[in-house]
């Protein structure tokens, strides 16, 4: 699946997604969450917490976001009874597996983008994404938070996982 396409799918999931959006899936596309578990026992404590406080619902179990990795939604993995445990587990196999890819790949995934917008594909004019751009590059391209909008609209609560350990946990699973 090319980017283009896990962008289009993610605007028709996400009808709140802003350039802000936009650019957390590239970062995460590019390096998956390995920025997200400096403290394994904060982030295990955050993520049952959050597990806890999320409803279940029928909502797609995971979402690709690339070649490598997929957000896998707690909200449907609370719907299909699967172990909080297990979840963790891949996520924190994720985080601790570096990617090879790197800045390169996120730029190129950012030139996608403006691609994008250059043929207004997105909800989001050109401007708007070189604007944000120009400032996250400046800023040396940290990790991104879920704009405003896109938090209180879509209320996310995903991990990012390795495409191939989502698989081997659950063959069955089309990924």
């Amino acid at each position: 699946m090319n980017f283009t396409t896990v962008i289009t799918q993610q605007i028709m999931l996400h009808p709140a997604f802003a350039p802000q959006d936009a650019g957390k899936l590239c970062y995460q596309a590019a390096f998956g969450a390995e920025h997200l578990l400096n403290d394994p026992e904060s982030a295990r404590r955050m993520f049952f917490d959050e597990f806890e406080a999320v409803a279940a619902r029928d909502i797609p179990l995971f979402e690709i976001i690339g070649e490598d990795y997929a957000r896998v939604n707690l909200a449907a993995w609370k719907q299909a009874g699967l172990s909080p445990d297990s979840l963790f587990t891949l996520f924190e196999q994720t985080a601790n597996t570096p990617t090879s890819k790197g800045r390169n790949h996120l730029e190129s995934l950012v030139a996608d983008v403006a691609a994008m917008c250059w043929q207004d594909m997105l909800p989001f004019d050109e401007v708007a994404w070189q604007y944000f751009v120009a400032d996250w590059q400046q800023k040396g391209y940290p990790p991104v938070r879920h704009s405003t909008q896109y938090r209180e609209k879509e209320q996310p609560a995903y991990r990012v996982v390795r495409r191939e350990l989502l698989q081997a946990f659950d063959g069955s699973l089309s990924i």
